[in-house]
């Protein structure tokens, strides 16, 4: 598969960006269309990129071992979109965009975009917010990734953001099924 007459681009989404109602915002890529579950060989997930707010975001580490594999999601992405996925995901300040070979069901390997943590900001120990690996965790089901994806992702410990209108935001782009109930005294915002 090649993205139609290069007005277009293959995107391998593996973190927050796996749940297409985060993708297709409309500050990221509202014109994102999904082309199936994917994966990439000798890769691992890993919540060690340190992000613009302090917490731990997800990264496609390479391990170089044939026992890893990444999970995700490849999309097909309008060229004029991808300056602005790369300015929303941070390219040169923690991540950089490469080409990865994918398989992507049946058609097998493509090349695809995907996005990877700069050595200077990868730091082991630190945690994803909650709010951010619930994104994940979402995308992961509702793409119906491997059953033990999704249960890796269950045993990652986070933390609580202390910002609550970013925590609010990002509530709000889960499924219904994935919102907790609102601590109380805390009304929700008119949209």
């Amino acid at each position: 598969m090649t993205a139609s007459s290069r007005r277009s681009i293959l995107y391998f989404a593996y973190g927050s960006n796996l749940l297409e109602s985060r993708l297709r915002a409309p500050e990221r890529t509202p014109g994102a269309i999904c082309r199936g579950q994917a994966s990439l060989d000798e890769h691992q997930l890993r919540f060690h990129k340190r992000g613009r707010d302090g917490s731990g975001k997800a990264d496609a580490f390479f391990t170089g071992s044939p026992v890893h594999q990444l999970h995700g999601r490849v999309y097909e992405l309008p060229l004029g979109e991808l300056v602005t996925l790369d300015r929303v995901e941070g390219v040169g300040f923690g991540y950089e965009r490469v080409t990865v070979s994918v398989t992507l069901g049946t058609l097998g390997l493509v090349d695809a975009q995907t996005y990877r943590a700069l050595e200077p900001a990868i730091d082991p120990g630190i945690a994803p917010f909650d709010w951010y690996l619930n994104l994940v965790r979402a995308g992961a089901a509702e793409i119906d990734l491997p059953a033990s994806h999704q249960e890796s992702l269950r045993v990652i410990s986070s933390i609580v953001d202390p910002d609550v209108d970013r925590r609010e935001r990002a509530r709000a782009l889960l499924p219904v099924s994935w919102q907790a109930p609102r601590p109380a005294g805390r009304a929700r915002s008119p949209s």
